[in-house]
């Protein structure tokens, strides 16, 4: 169901209205949901251009939100703390972007370390580093994904990837090698 299909109408008894749509402290439907979402979008596009102080990002946030309210949604009660439960799902949103930008700064930062090279300042392009990265074999390229940019143990990564996790070891430590070197 899309936000720009907003031609329903639906009325519980004893409902009580949120931003002109009606909810019921029982659950809600699809239609309901989406007229909410829809009738908050305005307010969590402000907060998310507050937070980000850029519009696409803020644009990318309430998407994201968006995205993650709707998976949710079975789980979802309407009520009147139906707006600020959606603001949380932004500002959980927003906290995780800063995370992933922060552990991508934190990679590039430790490749520049490990690098002995004078010309390590390659690492600083973000735009060289996807290419280095997509230069590797595919199971390094998994290896540096999951640990270095999801910064899951080894344990983790090595269940994700089927291995053990010593393999999971040693292809890190061969990619970043090969990407100290280019």
């Amino acid at each position: 169901m899309s936000l720009d299909r907003l031609d329903f109408d639906w009325h519980p008894s004893g409902a009580e209205p949120i931003d002109g749509v009606h909810v019921s402290a029982v659950g809600c439907d699809e239609a309901a949901f989406v007229r909410l979402l829809a009738a908050q979008t305005p307010r969590l596009q402000r907060a998310a251009r507050r937070w980000t102080r850029n519009r696409a990002d803020a644009e990318d946030l309430v998407q994201q939100a968006l995205m993650l309210a709707w998976r949710a949604r079975s789980r979802f009660v309407m009520d009147e703390r139906a707006p600020g439960w959606l603001r949380i799902v932004l500002r959980n949103a927003h906290v995780s972007e800063l995370r992933r930008r922060a552990r991508e700064r934190r990679m590039l930062a430790r490749l520049v370390h490990e690098t002995s090279s004078p010309d390590a300042e390659w690492a600083c392009s973000v735009h060289e580093f996807e290419r280095t990265l997509a230069r590797l074999p595919e199971p390094m390229r998994e290896a540096i994904r999951l640990v270095d940019l999801e910064q899951l143990s080894y344990r983790e990564a090595a269940a994700r990837l089927g291995c053990p996790p010593g393999t999971v070891m040693s292809r890190l430590h061969r990619a970043r090698r090969r990407m100290a070197r280019s």
